[in-house]
């Protein structure tokens, strides 16, 4: 099936630029991280893959990626601010850059994200227009755009750990 886009998407969103994909699209992933982890993270190690790792300092996707993780919007002017913001509330982050890896989509990034005892591992896609694709969730393949509620189910592989009812 042949994917559909609206004028909004070439548009892009309301957002704190220079680029929709750099920056906006980044900001999404990271919300989206957020919530799967179920809150603000206190540790993030951020992995920039491809086009991002080479441009992720001079496109704002630094600051995008940080200003995410503190749950601000895409037309948060605070972005600009967001790396001091960070260090001032005590979220301890570290950026990697990984410049040739084909099999990953242009634009990704991978953030490994640690709350008290929960963590979440998410790699996510910024499409352009501040359209995104999380990709996987905790290295199972998850596809899917943060654009509607989305459930997450985490279960052990444990027998017995799901059991379901009989039916009559």
């Amino acid at each position: 099936m042949a994917e559909k886009s609206s004028i909004f998407d070439m548009i892009g969103p309301v957002m704190i630029g220079p680029s929709s994909s750099h920056t906006a699209g980044v900001v999404r992933i990271a919300r989206a991280a957020i919530k799967i982890l179920g809150g603000i993270p206190e540790k993030a190690e951020i992995t920039f893959y491809n086009s991002f790792a080479r441009t992720y300092e001079g496109h704002g996707s630094d600051r995008a990626i940080i200003a995410g993780l503190m749950d601000f919007t895409t037309d948060d002017k605070r972005i600009r601010e967001s790396l001091e913001l960070a260090t001032e509330k005590g979220l301890k982050y570290q950026f990697k850059s990984v410049g040739n890896a084909s099999a990953l989509h242009p634009n990704s990034i991978r953030l490994k994200l640690a709350m008290g005892k929960r963590s979440v591992e998410v790699l996510g896609e910024s499409k352009g227009g501040g359209v995104i694709n999380i990709a996987e969730v905790n290295n199972f393949k998850a596809d899917f755009s943060a654009n509607l509620h989305t459930l997450i189910i985490f279960a052990e592989d444990k027998k017995a750990v799901l059991r379901l009812s009989p039916t009559y």
